[in-house]
């Protein structure tokens, strides 16, 4: 190849990167840095991306066309441009790997797992652009779950933690029963701890609304929660030991539904830009995160695949 066709190549490449989501406010930099370790690919309708039983080492960026992704021969949704295959089960080390085919002629950038995640090592600020588009992800997927949303019954029989003076060594223990990395990190979890405020609400208090910024959580320590979305499609409660607003935050969104406390509560309030400056100093941490989220949306995808297989009607009944 001449040198100012991989020259072209290569900046056709950076503008097509800006059209996915998670990428669209990284710098010309970062998008060349992603850029360099992208193929493309042309799969012909009908030629499988990726095969079952086979852990997957590279996923796939669409540019253009359509795919299907299965689980045992079943459809699990379609995927078009601007969308990712297979990063899912890359990340998460799934054993089982993925079932994806063209539906239509596709055009993609393949990208080895192993590169990017050395890209990640190298450069916080894409891997923060994934960790936000995972985010977004479960979001989207939790308003496809039901009037929960996903989240579990109320449990009448839970017994809420005693809560007394919240010194640090109380914030540690309470953040480090919360958060994924709870036994792990503990300079982190002080640092998080140090920079919490204590909150401590009557009944009836609003929290936040949907359609406010975000960019902070709030870890409930004591009491319940009221959460619903402006359409009422969604309505569902938080108790002690559950986060509120975390996932909105990380990803940079406003808030998704509004939050009004039922009962008196105890809470910590933390800033997502402190969470998000401990996971830069600590990489593991959010590699930790992005393969967490990974394996959640993983789940939801399954659970929202049996919705709607749940709801097709009988072959007999299907309008022509």
């Amino acid at each position: 190849m001449l040198a100012s066709e991989q020259a072209t190549g290569h900046v056709q490449s950076v503008l097509a990167l800006r059209t996915f989501g998670g990428f669209a406010n990284l710098s010309p930099g970062e998008l060349t840095v992603l850029a360099e370790i992208l193929r493309p690919r042309f799969f012909p309708a009908g030629t499988t991306l990726l095969s079952p039983g086979t852990p997957v080492k590279s996923f796939h960026m669409i540019v253009d066309g359509r795919v299907r992704s299965l689980k045992d021969g079943k459809l699990i949704r379609e995927l078009v441009s601007k969308q990712v295959v297979g990063g899912l089960a890359a990340f998460t080390r799934d054993p089982e790997g993925a079932h994806v085919v063209a539906v239509e002629d596709t055009l993609t950038f393949e990208c080895d797992r192993d590169d990017m995640e050395e890209v990640f090592e190298d450069n916080f600020t894409i891997q923060l652009a994934v960790l936000r588009g995972l985010a977004q992800q479960v979001i989207e997927l939790r308003k496809l779950l039901g009037s929960r949303a996903g989240f579990g019954d109320y449990d009448e029989n839970l017994v809420e933690p005693e809560v007394g003076e919240l010194w640090l060594v109380e914030r540690m223990g309470f953040l480090k029963k919360t958060l994924p990395f709870g036994d792990a990190h503990i300079e982190g979890i002080a640092a998080l701890a140090q920079s919490s405020k204590e909150l401590r609400f009557p009944a009836g208090y609003t929290l936040f609304r949907e359609g406010e910024p975000s960019g902070f959580t709030v870890t409930l320590l004591n009491g319940t929660v009221d959460c619903m979305s402006e359409d009422g499609r969604h309505c569902f409660e938080f108790q002690p030991l559950s986060v509120l607003g975390a996932i909105d935050s990380l990803a940079d969104i406003p808030r998704w539904y509004s939050a009004v406390c039922r009962t008196p509560i105890i809470a910590l309030r933390g800033e997502t830009e402190n969470f998000i400056d401990f996971m830069e100093d600590h990489p593991s941490l959010a590699t930790q995160m992005m393969r967490l989220n990974a394996r959640v949306i993983s789940e939801m995808q399954q659970r929202v695949a049996i919705i709607r297989e749940s709801e097709r009607p009988p072959p007999g009944e299907q309008n022509d």
